[in-house]
């Protein structure tokens, strides 16, 4: 394995990015390489951040290829979204008329998941 070898100015915005960054992942990537460029190895420095062996590969890849640029979170897929744009669109007409529904007497509220002192059969069995 290689010494990874940094310039003064390299060094400094890596020690500034991994106190400072607002991203912990970053921060984590950055004290990554210069761990690195102290001469730890791989291995030890996937011990000390407690990832696994191949996420400090590729941040090593990815500094030797893109430097600074390589430590910053890439797209991520993620889940789909909860709510298709149609229904969105409907919940936001929903809540244009809520003024209308209160002089009326109807309210909508947020329940949480669960609400025992909501449901009135969950009050009997607790005598």
């Amino acid at each position: 394995m290689k010494l990874l070898v940094l310039s003064k100015d390299e060094r400094r915005m890596l020690q500034e990015m991994g106190i400072f960054h607002p991203h912990p992942r970053t921060r984590m990537r950055a004290q990554g390489i210069l761990r690195l460029s102290h001469g730890l190895t791989l291995q030890q420095t996937a011990d000390e951040f407690m990832v696994h062996l191949t996420s400090v590969e590729q941040w090593w890849q990815r500094w030797d290829k893109l430097g600074l640029a390589g430590l910053y979170e890439g797209h991520h897929t993620g889940w789909p979204k909860k709510w298709a744009s149609r229904r969105r669109q409907a919940l936001g007409e929903l809540a244009q008329h809520r003024r209308r529904w209160a002089k009326n007497g109807l309210c909508l509220y947020h329940l949480p998941p669960y609400s025992p002192e909501l449901n009135r059969i969950e009050i009997r069995w607790e005598l």
